[in-house]
């Protein structure tokens, strides 16, 4: 029996198809297809015709429909930021925020130790779901913090120092142009070692000012002023704690040496990661594949991806248009380091070329990011290139939770990477994306033709 009903077609990709179509709906043995009926959970599967006129007989998808929306196992390729701590912190991290996500939702689930890969490859599971409907999801970190640490300065106070510094050169202030037309947030916040060091000097001036001033005899002109002074410490300190000063610095200065030396081109480390994501495209057991990287990190997964399509470009491609690989970007920061890097423009233009598909995710309370602004374009021209989304964190957690972010900006950024626990759906939560049974890309809207940073509405698209 054969009956005709009329659907939408909607590819994988996302890509433009705004003409409804006839479709033929061929049942096979594994059940009956109602139009009239309820929706099945159950695995009914049927071919895809596409009839146009008279009956072409062209498969849409080249697989059925049920498998192809099914996914029992994932693997994310994950990146992290500018971060020494290595693979134990975020085997952790992720291990309990993914147990805090099924628990609010009352999905069993099960995670397993870390297996050292190589070096700098490490891999865990995290699975949820019921016996007959599980996803399996395959963590695969693709670590740089033996880089990190080769380049982390120890000393706190040394580190504010030297990334005020690197702020105020040549190439620090070439960065902050695009940084300041972008994001003026972003720009405050790599000037922060700068500010404290600014206003640790001035407190310091005031306080030896009012000091002579006691000496002198003037009493209450000393004491007004040591209090005076002693104000504006309490809020310096609040300052540097708040936006994690000697982090920024560290980070600040590596930028500045990174676009000055040529240590990260001749570094192999994209090369190692590039190859683990050729392995995951090409692991039939993957019904898709994340490519998830976070802040600094996404720097480095730029590199990686830019490796990666040097080697197969066709490997990635077809997995891309399949809507089996998506590109997925926490808090980005690529215009601090893509205005003064020709390695970083060049492989920010090698990915933005390609077909991957690219999710950015960011969110205007998040001052260390470039909130809602498509890099690519930006940098080239044209339409809109990435999914932009904002990641709306004070709609996905509770009001404690994200009262005590508020409190402490750098908390705010490794928001992306917790569970939320607010009352209604989360605006984003990536463990639903490593939960859930269908792939990221289905569930992404169309990119829009244009769209404004969102802190710069005159920006051209």
């Amino acid at each position: 029996m054969q009956r005709l009903v009329r659907i939408r077609l909607t590819p994988p990709n996302s890509e433009h198809i705004r003409t409804a179509h006839h479709a033929e709906l061929t049942p096979t043995d594994s059940g009956i297809y109602h139009p009239d009926g309820p929706k099945a959970n159950h695995a009914l599967t049927f071919k895809l015709k596409l009839v146009i006129g008279a009956d072409l007989g062209h498969d849409i998808m080249g697989k059925n429909i049920s498998k192809r929306d099914r996914v029992s196992q994932r693997e994310v390729l994950y990146i992290a930021g500018f971060d020494p701590r290595g693979p134990a912190k975020y085997h952790k991290l992720t291990c309990d925020e993914f147990t805090k996500h099924c628990s609010l939702r009352n999905l069993s689930c099960n995670v397993s130790n870390r297996l050292r890969i190589t070096r700098d490859l490490h891999q865990w599971s995290l699975s949820a779901g019921s016996k007959s409907n599980r996803v399996n999801a395959r963590f695969t970190f693709l670590g740089w913090d033996r880089m990190v640490r080769d380049h982390w300065v120890r000393q706190n106070a040394l580190a504010i120092l030297k990334g005020a510094w690197a702020s105020v050169t040549t190439t620090g202030l070439s960065a902050q142009r695009l940084s300041i037309k972008l994001s003026w947030p972003m720009t405050v916040t790599v000037f922060g070692p700068l500010f404290v060091v600014l206003g640790t000097a001035a407190v310091l001036i005031l306080t030896t000012v009012f000091l002579i001033l006691a000496l002198s005899g003037v009493a209450i002109l000393g004491v007004a002023g040591l209090l005076t002074a002693f104000a504006a410490a309490i809020v310096l300190f609040k300052l540097m704690a708040g936006f994690n000063a000697p982090w920024i610095g560290r980070i600040t200065l590596f930028i500045d040496n990174g676009s000055r030396k040529a240590f990260l081109s001749d570094w192999d480390g994209p090369d190692e990661m590039a190859d683990a994501i050729l392995r995951a495209l090409r692991d039939p057991e993957n019904d898709e594949v994340l490519v998830v990287s976070h802040s600094v990190g996404v720097l480095i997964a730029l590199l990686a991806f830019e490796r990666a399509l040097e080697k197969s470009w066709k490997s990635v491609d077809r997995a891309a248009s399949d809507g089996r690989l998506v590109f997925v970007t926490l808090g980005q920061s690529i215009p601090l380091m893509s205005g003064i890097s020709a390695d970083f423009l060049r492989a920010l233009k090698s990915v933005g070329d390609s077909k991957v598909i690219w999710l950015d995710i960011s969110s205007p309370t998040d001052p260390a990011c470039f909130a809602m602004v498509d890099s690519y374009c930006e940098h080239f021209g044209g339409p809109q290139r990435m999914h932009v989304k904002n990641a709306q964190l004070y709609k996905n957690f509770s009001n404690p939770t994200y009262q005590m972010a508020r409190r402490n900006r750098f908390v705010m950024h490794f928001m992306y990477l917790m569970a939320p626990d607010g009352d209604g759906p989360a605006s984003f939560d990536l463990y639903e994306s490593l939960s859930s049974g269908t792939r990221l890309s289905d569930r992404l809207p169309t990119v829009p033709e244009s769209r404004h940073p969102y802190y710069n509405k005159r920006s051209k698209p």
